[in-house]
């Protein structure tokens, strides 16, 4: 298949809200009707990502991408906040559906995954903070679900439900490499520090770690029974190698250092967690769940140290903005801001 790369961008024309007899069916197995109450309901925010600035968010669904400013919220609310989150501005896209977004680490490009099931993966670039399409590119055969930075910005990697994973350079029009190696859909995606290497998870249940230059795998660890949803490297500077946090469709969060194959230690949740973060020092793991509650974890004991009703519905995706606060989206359109103290 013949890679293109746009230089230029035409105005597509935007996504509405779907009729409220639309079902969603997205990349967990879930199916999920839309809420009528007599109106036409917005359908899930299955990616977030915040702004280089801080005081913005940026929101993926099968309405399109919007440019939206984070509300002002006082040092005294701990929990759940249902503020307006302004919309600035819709950004042109082709996706029909999205389902990662990640911005460069230099904060100079804006990466968005998805595409149109059994039919194509894309990837959209978008210059920062101009949030101008840069280029479009079509990568894979199926849809594209998660995206990862090198820290240089000057390269990505994507996975992909073809289950293979492509590494890109922003640079030029066809992968530099592409990977293969997992056996079902590859769902999520994560570089760790320095040359420690590429971090991969999917349906086939297992966690591979590749050396990005060559493609070579290194580890392959099976630690999980159903679907590897999400991964999340520890930020901040720890000591031993690099810790890893990954989710998966069997309730669990499990902790590794995967570049010497370890399982540390687990959780085992009341509802499986569908995104994964750190809080900004590293000392908390955050997750999002089905159930519509944001967890709080602790990595040394994984105890379990807040559970934070969030959406009404399901929760699909998190992003964790500098002053330590969690935007949530999930079902019908909802964003919410949580403040989760960890004790």
């Amino acid at each position: 298949m013949k890679r293109k790369l746009l230089s230029g961008w035409r105005q597509p024309e935007l996504r509405g809200v779907l009729d409220v007899a639309s079902w969603l069916i997205l990349f967990t197995g879930v199916v999920v009707q839309t809420a009528a109450r007599g109106v036409e309901s917005l359908p899930p925010i299955t990616a977030l990502a915040v702004a280089p600035s801080g005081m913005e968010v940026v929101t993926g669904s099968q309405a399109g991408l919007e440019l939206r400013r984070i509300p002002h919220v006082g040092p005294a609310v701990l929990s759940r906040t249902i503020p307006q989150f302004d919309l600035l501005r819709r950004l042109p896209t082709e996706l029909e559906h999205i389902h990662d977004i990640k911005f460069s680490p230099d904060g100079n490009l804006l990466c968005v995954v998805g595409g149109s099931p059994s039919q194509h993966g894309a990837v959209e670039l978008y210059r920062w903070p101009d949030a101008i399409l840069h280029a479009r590119r079509e990568l894979h055969e199926d849809l594209n679900y998660s995206v990862a930075w090198q820290a240089d910005s000057k390269s990505f990697a994507v996975a992909s439900s073809d289950t293979r994973v492509s590494i890109c350079d922003i640079s030029q029009e066809a992968p530099l490499r592409i990977i293969e190696g997992h056996s079902r859909s590859v769902l999520a995606i994560a570089y760790l520090p320095g040359e420690y290497g590429l971090v991969t998870g999917g349906v086939d249940e297992s966690i591979r770690l590749w050396e990005p230059a060559t493609g070579k795998l290194l580890r392959s660890l099976s630690n999980h029974t159903k679907s590897v949803t999400g991964l999340a490297v520890r930020p901040g500077d720890w000591p031993g190698p690099p810790t890893l946090a990954s989710i998966g469709l069997d309730q669990t969060v499990r902790l590794w250092q995967p570049t010497i194959g370890r399982l540390m230690r687990f959780a085992r949740l009341s509802s499986p967690p569908l995104d994964v973060g750190w809080l900004n020092d590293g000392d908390s793991i955050v997750v999002v769940c089905k159930d519509g509650k944001l967890r709080v974890i602790d990595p040394d004991s994984m105890e379990v140290l807040k559970e934070i009703p969030a959406i009404d519905g399901i929760a699909y995706c998190l992003a964790v903005l500098p002053n330590g606060k969690v935007a949530v989206g999930g079902q019908s359109g909802q964003l919410i801001l949580l403040h989760p103290t960890k004790r």
